[in-house]
């Protein structure tokens, strides 16, 4: 994270320590930090040390919407990075206290429009970790999974890739209650639906979002593409757009797609086996303990 000693203007503390890579609207020449990540590296070493960071970088978010309470990125950043805050103080009290201002400020943040607090919000509902602030007294909500598939949908519409990503997950694992599917295509899925049709259409949806958020960018949801369009009987193959998604995913990282990488070319009989192995080695150098074996 960013020296913040050096920074004094609280907008420019906010943006620069707080900002999500995965933000569409974070100002340009901000990349961003994955605060998240950020903490839970940090779990098992320098825990109060970034507690005591991330407090400083909440300081700077809260005088920024105070001085600028109609600039909703503010009350983003300071939600994500609140929530970062209550996974270091796990198993601590202070941590519902933590979670209640997530909540608050993605609430207020979504209720603004702002596109990447709606992934935020439903994962809260999902995870039973919303509290409703109404009246200045804080109360944890019970899991709301038809919520949480609202908010991600509505992230989704507005092209948010991780809203995109983790809705096709939804899709593809089959956690969507019947209820509050879609309609896709001509087909609608209610309780009198077959099985069979049920299935289509959790893959058709599936595709289509993971692979919406794979062309904007999010290497996860490569990955997930490049895997039905390897696997998945009901999805037309394509060879060579498999490799193309794991290969881009693995140059940025991804031990996930090295480790397909290895899958598709074992069974590749115009490749080489070193081209396989290769690539399992490269995974397991990564920290992919299959690769190890």
């Amino acid at each position: 994270m960013a020296d913040l000693s050096k920074i004094t203007d609280p907008l420019q503390l906010c943006d620069m320590a707080a900002s999500s890579p995965l933000d569409p609207n974070r100002p340009q020449g901000i990349t961003g930090f994955d605060v998240q990540q950020i903490a839970m590296r940090a779990l098992a070493s320098n825990r109060d040390a970034a507690v005591e960071t991330m407090n400083k970088v909440v300081e700077g978010c809260l005088a920024a919407i105070k001085e600028r309470p109609r600039v909703a990125r503010y009350k983003f950043n300071a939600a994500r990075t609140y929530y970062a805050i209550a996974t270091l103080l796990e198993g601590k009290l202070d941590r519902e206290s933590a979670l209640a201002q997530a909540s608050r400020f993605n609430q207020e943040a979504v209720e603004m429009g702002y596109v990447a607090a709606y992934n935020n919000l439903a994962l809260l509902h999902q995870n039973g970790e919303f509290y409703d602030t109404a009246g200045g007294i804080a109360k944890r909500l019970p899991t709301d999974r038809e919520k949480a598939i609202n908010y991600l949908r509505r992230g989704a519409d507005l092209g948010h890739v991780v809203a995109q990503y983790n809705l096709g997950l939804a899709y593809k694992n089959g956690e969507l209650p019947l209820e509050v599917e879609a309609v896709t295509g001509t087909v609608r899925v209610d309780s009198n639906t077959s099985a069979a049709t049920v299935r289509r259409t959790r893959e058709a949806q599936a595709f289509q979002l993971l692979s919406r958020a794979a062309e904007g960018g999010y290497v996860p949801a490569m990955v997930e593409t490049a895997i039905l369009l390897h696997d998945w009987s009901g999805i037309q193959r394509n060879p060579k757009r498999v490799v193309e998604l794991l290969e881009t995913a693995a140059s940025r990282g991804s031990w996930e797609a090295m480790y397909w990488l290895g899958i598709v070319y074992s069974i590749n009989d115009s490749k080489d086996d070193n081209d396989a192995l290769i690539w399992y080695a490269r995974a397991a150098e990564a920290g992919d303990t299959r690769s190890q074996m």
